[in-house]
Protein backbone atom coordinates (compact mmCIF):
# COMPACT_ATOMS: atom_id res chain seq x y z
CA UNK A 1 0.00 0.00 0.00
CA UNK A 2 1.29 3.40 -0.94
CA UNK A 3 2.31 5.63 1.99
CA UNK A 4 0.55 8.64 0.48
CA UNK A 5 -2.67 6.67 0.04
CA UNK A 6 -2.51 5.49 3.64
CA UNK A 7 -1.87 9.01 4.94
CA UNK A 8 -4.67 10.46 2.80
CA UNK A 9 -7.10 7.80 4.00
CA UNK A 10 -6.10 8.43 7.62
CA UNK A 11 -6.58 12.19 7.24
CA UNK A 12 -10.02 11.59 5.76
CA UNK A 13 -11.02 9.31 8.63
CA UNK A 14 -9.78 11.82 11.19
CA UNK A 15 -11.61 14.72 9.57
CA UNK A 16 -14.80 12.69 9.17
CA UNK A 17 -14.80 11.81 12.86
CA UNK A 18 -14.00 15.41 13.83
CA UNK A 19 -16.98 16.56 11.78
CA UNK A 20 -19.25 13.94 13.37
CA UNK A 21 -18.23 14.96 16.88
CA UNK A 22 -18.62 18.65 16.08
CA UNK A 23 -22.11 18.02 14.70
CA UNK A 24 -23.10 16.13 17.86
CA UNK A 25 -21.96 19.04 20.01
CA UNK A 26 -23.43 21.78 17.81
CA UNK A 27 -26.80 20.07 17.41
CA UNK A 28 -27.14 19.75 21.20
CA UNK A 29 -27.16 15.94 21.18
CA UNK A 30 -24.85 15.70 24.17
CA UNK A 31 -26.58 13.84 26.98
CA UNK A 32 -24.48 15.00 29.91
CA UNK A 33 -21.25 16.62 31.06
CA UNK A 34 -19.32 13.34 30.96
CA UNK A 35 -20.24 12.73 27.33
CA UNK A 36 -19.30 16.32 26.48
CA UNK A 37 -15.89 15.90 28.13
CA UNK A 38 -15.39 12.61 26.30
CA UNK A 39 -16.22 14.20 22.94
CA UNK A 40 -13.88 17.13 23.59
CA UNK A 41 -11.16 14.64 24.56
CA UNK A 42 -11.71 12.76 21.32
CA UNK A 43 -11.44 16.01 19.34
CA UNK A 44 -8.20 16.87 21.12
CA UNK A 45 -6.79 13.41 20.41
CA UNK A 46 -7.78 13.51 16.76
CA UNK A 47 -6.23 16.95 16.36
CA UNK A 48 -3.02 15.70 17.99
CA UNK A 49 -2.85 12.65 15.72
CA UNK A 50 -3.57 14.77 12.66
CA UNK A 51 -0.75 17.17 13.56
CA UNK A 52 1.72 14.37 14.27
CA UNK A 53 0.92 12.67 10.97
CA UNK A 54 1.30 15.96 9.13
CA UNK A 55 4.67 16.57 10.79
CA UNK A 56 5.87 13.07 9.88
CA UNK A 57 4.88 13.58 6.25
CA UNK A 58 6.73 16.92 6.14
CA UNK A 59 9.87 15.27 7.55
CA UNK A 60 9.56 12.50 4.98
CA UNK A 61 9.29 15.03 2.17
CA UNK A 62 12.40 16.85 3.41
CA UNK A 63 14.35 13.57 3.50
CA UNK A 64 13.34 12.68 -0.06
Amino acid sequence: MDDIYLADKTFRLIRTRQTQITEIIISNQVEDWNQYQNLIGQLDSLTYIEQELSDLLKKQEQND
